[in-house]
């Protein structure tokens, strides 16, 4: 994974922006996922890792919302949510507490959601206050190289 956020930039000669290289995030987002359902499903039935605690779709939201930002993060809670709906069995009428049974099913995506917000905005406001203290020195040598990592 990269450290910061694929952004367009403006050369130095030219009009045109430049893409960084690397994975773009939708792309990580989906291995991601892809990656937790074949180790659910290489584990079996014995060790079902969808339904540890805590859920095992904290990864993926905490890793795009530290990683590359508050929209990223939102889109890995929505994804997660989604995704958890869809293998949570489904509401029984049957069932007298039907509090308890919303609570299970919205309990974990709303905290989802408040982290992807909460660190994906911290994440943002990082990328930016770099941005902006960079400006502000024009003559000098960044500090990262093109991988994001420190000379």
């Amino acid at each position: 994974m990269k450290l910061e956020p694929a952004n367009d930039e403006e050369p130095a000669g030219g009009s045109r922006p430049v893409r960084r290289a690397g994975t773009p995030w939708p792309v990580e987002l989906l291995v991601v996922f892809a990656l937790i359902f074949v180790l659910d499903a290489a584990l079996g039935p014995d060790t079902p890792l969808l339904g540890a605690r805590p859920h095992v779709f904290w990864v993926p939201v905490l890793a795009m919302a530290s990683v590359h930002g508050l929209v990223p993060g939102l889109l890995a809670a929505l994804g997660a949510s989604a995704l958890s709906w869809w293998t949570l069995p489904r509401l029984s009428p049957a069932l007298a507490d039907h509090f308890a049974q919303w609570a299970d099913y919205w309990h974990e995506p709303v905290l989802w959601f408040a982290a992807a917000l909460l660190l994906g905005s911290y994440r943002d406001a990082q990328v930016r206050r770099r941005r902006e203290a960079e400006a502000r020195q024009p003559g000098r040598a960044p500090q990262r190289d093109r991988r994001g990592l420190c000379r």
